[in-house]
Parts: C-alpha cells; sequence; structure tokens
C-alpha cells in the first residue's frame, strides 16, 4: 500500500510539473550571475509487457524514475557538480547520487574529482534523463561511477584525450578514453579481477551504435536507426554474447515511435527479446 501510494504521490508530481513548459526544466538558473543552475529535472515513467511465445502467458514491469542535476560556479575556474536520482520498481526501489568538484583553470583541460561517472560510462546515458531510465542492455555492460577522479584535455573543439582512476570494491580501476567530433572509445583495466575491457560508441543524429568487449565475459553491440524523419519512426537492436558459455545472451529487436510535445514525450514501442521468447511491447513517457 505504501509503495502504491508513493508511485501515485511521484506520478500526480511529475504531471503537475507538466503545467510549465518543457524548456523551464532544463538549464534553469538560480541567481542573477547565474552562478548555480539547475541543469535538469527530469520524471518518467516505463511500462513493459512480455508476451510469451512458447506458452500464453503475460509478465508485466514498470518503474518510475525521477532526479535532478545542478552545478555551482564557486569561482571562474572551480565548479561544484552534482545530480540525485531514485527509481520505484515493480519489485525494489534503488537509487544514485553523484556529487563532485571540477577544476578547470583553462578552457582545454579540467580535473574532476569526487563520486562520479568513469570516463568509460560517460558512454552511457546520463542517470538523469530519458536515455539512462530506458538504457539498453549493452550500454549497462560498460561499468558506472565511482568514487576517484578524471582528466581531460582538448586540444580543440572536436578532438579530446582523458584519463581516470575510480575505487572498486576498494581496489583501483583505471580508465582512458579518446574522442573525435560524434565517435568515441575507452577502455579500462580492473585490479581486483585483472580484467580489461573496452567500448566504442558513435552518436549520430539518425544512427547510433555502441559495442562493449569485456575480457572472458561478454562482447555486446547496440544499434540504432531513425528509419523516418517525417514520421519519428526508430528501429533498434540489442545484442549480447557470453564469452565463458559460448552462448548468446541478450536478442532483442524493436521499431518505436516518439510523439513529443510542448510538455512532455510518449515512446510507444514492440520488440521481439530472444532470451526470453517473447513479444515485448514498451509504454514509455517522460519529461
Amino acid at each position: 500500500m505504501k509503495r502504491s501510494l508513493a508511485i501515485g504521490i511521484i506520478v500526480v508530481t511529475i504531471f503537475c510539473c507538466t503545467k510549465t513548459s518543457y524548456a523551464q526544466l532544463e538549464n534553469i538558473k538560480m541567481t542573477s550571475d547565474s552562478s548555480l543552475v539547475v541543469e535538469k529535472v527530469y520524471g518518467g515513467m516505463l511500462g513493459i509487457s512480455k508476451f510469451s511465445t512458447d506458452s500464453i502467458h503475460v509478465s508485466n514491469y514498470g518503474n518510475v524514475r525521477f532526479g535532478a542535476a545542478i552545478h555551482w560556479n564557486i569561482t571562474k575556474w572551480l565548479m561544484l557538480n552534482a545530480c540525485s536520482m531514485y527509481q520505484l520498481e515493480t519489485d525494489q526501489s534503488w537509487g544514485l547520487n553523484q556529487f563532485f568538484l571540477k577544476i578547470a583553470p583553462c578552457k582545454r583541460w579540467s580535473l574532476q574529482i569526487g563520486q562520479m561517472a568513469t570516463l568509460s560510462s560517460q558512454q552511457r546515458p546520463h542517470p538523469v534523463s530519458a536515455g539512462g531510465q530506458f538504457e539498453t542492455w549493452t550500454e549497462s555492460q560498460i561499468p558506472g561511477s565511482g568514487l576517484g577522479a578524471k582528466t581531460t584535455y582538448a586540444p580543440n573543439d572536436n578532438l579530446s584525450f582523458g584519463l581516470g582512476v575510480v575505487a572498486r570494491r576498494q581496489y583501483p580501476e583505471y580508465h582512458a578514453n579518446i574522442s573525435y567530433k560524434k565517435l568515441t572509445v575507452s577502455g579500462y583495466y580492473g585490479v581486483q579481477d585483472e580484467k580489461t575491457g573496452m567500448a566504442l560508441s558513435y552518436k549520430g543524429t539518425n544512427v547510433w551504435t555502441t559495442f562493449v568487449w569485456k575480457q572472458d565475459k561478454v562482447v555486446a553491440n547496440m544499434f540504432g536507426c531513425k528509419i523516418s524523419k517525417k514520421h519519428n519512426i526508430l528501429v533498434y537492436t540489442d545484442m549480447g554474447y557470453n564469452l565463458e558459455t559460448k552462448k548468446w545472451v541478450r536478442g532483442e529487436w524493436g521499431i518505436y515511435k516518439v510523439f513529443t510535445s510542448k510538455h512532455f514525450s510518449v515512446l510507444p514501442c514492440l520488440g521481439y527479446n530472444y532470451e526470453n521468447r517473447a513479444i515485448k511491447g514498451y509504454l514509455f513517457i517522460h519529461l
């Protein structure tokens, strides 16, 4: 009963927020000098139904996510960044927080210290976003955030390099990345399991893909493509192969359409899931 009440309150809150314009939910200036900015406020609901093709059976799953991200320019070269996200699911609830300092004495170089995304997990969607709530299985294979430090140097607007380290189960995990325009490649090495991994992603306007390799564990790929600009219709694939068992552990293909209004977006999706032998229907509504 308490969970249902909490979900109900969140749903009402989300849709009350839609009375304000969508633009007001991003880059909200809280001070006259714009030193404190709410980068984004997010709320979304995702419902999934799985129709088994092996038997007459339907299973349902849903979640509600909400969160916000801010930055505070303490000085011209020192910035405090923070974000908080909480998700209520059908069978559990969980949350995520990030809190870190960014030191940027010049435009081309910066150092970040705190609880934050690793250089590799920057290729995952931001947790306070629609992409974060509707993250693909492939993207979730990339290591997540951690306590550590990272530095980035960008000799020009198209190219950047990064190095970093985070604590993973009390052991260091080293990360590095290179980005050129819409293409990013990252690699990491974990001292605890002595394993390496890499991620390669391309983020185009009409085509995007992410490839992930984890040593002796898994190889995966996510691919998306807009097949109709006029009607905003897109297709996707999400594939994964277990290198230990030599079996496919993930396989999903589907098509979806995005409807957008001034206040929120609606995404109905239909796909086929290989590992569950099921047709999946999605309904995603978010600010």
